[in-house]
């Protein structure tokens, strides 16, 4: 099992709780329900955030077929995320656009090249946007 999946099964039961207390979400007073309201939101951004760092190994870096999708038989890296997440081909693309602007990139000498929006993604990747 790889260590992703070790953590999202470590992650899911906790999850699963706060949805079963979700349930009781119509009688919580204002202040309580505001407080729930926004811990949801923190944890779908990180959620975001996620999606988009594993998009980028479907993004094509240079290559027609990324390594990814070739490995899986796909036909390219949005039919391979597409596939693999269960999502439409258009918000695979979407995921994938993002990651390739929100992700360093190799040059053809192989130098690391810093992402296109730095500030973007560093508050994508710290949650403070989703």
């Amino acid at each position: 099992m790889s260590r992703i999946a070790e953590l999202a099964n470590t992650a899911s039961p906790v999850l699963a709780a706060m949805l079963d207390e979700l349930r009781s979400a119509v009688s919580m007073p204002s202040s309580e329900w505001a407080d729930a309201v926004g811990e949801i939101e923190r944890i779908g951004r990180f959620a975001d955030a996620a999606r988009v760092a594993i998009a980028a190994a479907a993004a094509s870096s240079g290559r027609a077929v990324p390594a990814v999708a070739e490995s899986l038989g796909a036909q390219s890296g949005t039919d391979a995320l597409a596939r693999c997440a269960g999502i439409s081909a258009p918000e695979a693309r979407r995921r994938i656009r993002l990651a390739e602007a929100l992700t360093p990139e190799r040059s053809m000498t192989g130098a690391l090249v810093a992402e296109r929006f730095p500030v973007l993604a560093e508050a994508l990747r710290t949650a403070a946007i989703g």
